[in-house]
């Protein structure tokens, strides 16, 4: 069963007799273990196709399907319950809560949860990540390869079956850029399937394939 389902994907922005045509008809398959990369130009429709994906933008034509569950059938409600619970993001700017201490970060996704359960999840992911020293601090105190980390730790809290990432890597060095893609293919390997877009070469190294995208089109 594919994990991931694009057919004929298509997402325009303005208006009509001028709407630029952001995802021309996109299809994509993303089974168990996938881990693919789309690289691209700046402007190419990589991170609308992200959005689309990831439950997040409503396309104008296409369907867009996560685990035989098609995205937008659904209600807003029960689209954002799904999401929550199947898919996670890894953004380059992180999206880290300031006033929120590491571990609060990381269990955010886990407010539903019981607190006491969630915290130590929270605490195990971090320690998977080599950040068990810093639970208790701020995102601000933070170097940036551990701010990613952090926040790949909160994507990946809730078991996600699916990892979107956006240049994940775009603001690191190359240790921590490695620790992240890492991490992107072991998740894929135990089952779970990646869908990455950047414009990092060392980062599509890592992936099992890719694909090239232009003016909204996947090749």
């Amino acid at each position: 069963m594919d994990i991931l389902c694009l057919k004929k994907i298509t997402k325009r922005f303005g208006k009509e007799d001028q709407s630029l045509v952001a995802l021309d008809e996109v299809s994509l398959q993303l089974p168990s273990g996938a881990f693919t990369a789309i690289r691209g130009p700046s402007g190419c429709g990589k991170t609308t196709l992200l959005l689309t994906a990831g439950s997040l933008l409503r396309p104008d034509d296409g369907s867009a399907v996560v685990l035989d569950q098609s995205l937008y059938a659904m209600s807003i409600e029960q689209r954002a319950a799904f999401r929550a619970a199947t898919i996670g993001f890894v953004f380059q700017q992180f999206h880290l809560i300031p006033y929120l201490s590491v571990l609060e970060n990381v269990t955010a996704p886990l407010l539903k949860d019981n607190r006491k359960a969630g915290r130590a999840r929270g605490q195990a992911m971090l320690e998977r990540f080599n950040l068990a020293d810093h639970i208790n601090k701020l995102p601000g105190t933070l170097s940036t390869g551990e701010r990613q980390r952090v926040a790949l730790a909160r994507a990946m809290i809730n078991s996600p079956k699916l990892l979107l990432a956006d240049e994940p890597t775009g603001n690191l060095d190359v240790e921590n850029a490695a620790t992240v893609l890492t991490a992107l293919a072991d998740f894929a390997r135990e089952g779970g399937a990646v869908l990455l877009v950047t414009h990092d070469a060392k980062a599509t190294e890592r992936a099992d394939t890719v694909m090239e995208m232009n003016r909204g089109a996947l090749l």
